[in-house]
């Protein structure tokens, strides 16, 4: 019998209690691109590009907020994640 199988059985994991993958909603789904024709006027589409990025943008803040409240929920010492900061141009 090799030593390595050999365990006393009084250590044992403790049970995590994980989210369902429903719990953030919307988060982390692709945020679809408006189509674009010839003959379109620009400035309409500009901004809606525009409106699309302030959704992409809103949900990647809301997806880092998602996971650093499930991190600070199984380790409360853990410092906060800056989800606030201005994204990198």
């Amino acid at each position: 019998m090799l030593s390595g199988c050999v365990t006393s059985g009084t250590s044992v994991p403790p049970i995590i209690d994980l989210p369902s993958p429903g719990a953030a909603g919307d988060l982390f789904r692709k945020v679809p691109k408006p189509p674009l024709q010839r003959g379109d006027d620009a400035r309409a589409k500009l901004a809606e590009a525009f409106a699309v990025i302030d959704k992409a943008n809103g949900r990647i803040v809301g997806s880092c907020r998602f996971q650093d409240a499930q991190r600070r929920h199984y380790n409360p010492k853990a410092q906060p994640f800056d989800c606030d900061r201005p994204p990198v141009d």
